[in-house]
């Protein structure tokens, strides 16, 4: 019997969206934003470090969100790649605001099944 396996993170231009995205989570929060009518822009700048000799030296924030004035990161884990560079963006940058979007979010928004509202959200409600 062959089984299904859904590609957890499905990176790809998303024709309803009209750009590349680097997760099926980042595809959905846009396609979120979309529909609550929000402003948003994704990926539209990058923040370098310019003291740090090694590691990370730069960080890029998923969606800038203009009318707020806030950056928010869609993550689905924190692993210690990520703290650093959230680290450091506070560091070098703290006038910069940063919102994570984490798994939560996503979960919440399937469980109490809203994702069938959203068009084009990704999951198994709306296959």
């Amino acid at each position: 019997m062959a089984v299904a396996v859904i590609k957890k993170y499905k990176s790809g231009t998303r024709e309803a969206l009209g750009f590349f995205v680097r997760s099926r989570w980042e595809a959905n929060y846009a396609f979120f934003l979309t529909w609550q009518k929000i402003k948003f822009e994704y990926e539209p700048a990058e923040f370098f470090f310019e003291k740090i000799k090694r590691g990370n030296r730069s960080y890029k924030p998923d969606f800038w969100l203009p009318d707020k004035k806030e950056w928010h990161e869609v993550k689905g884990f924190m692993d210690d790649n990520s703290r650093v560079k959230l680290a450091r963006m506070a560091k070098y940058y703290p006038e910069e605001k940063i919102v994570i979007i984490g798994k939560e979010f996503f979960q919440d928004i399937e469980r109490k099944r809203i994702c069938r509202l959203i068009p084009h959200w990704e999951c198994p409600h709306n296959s």
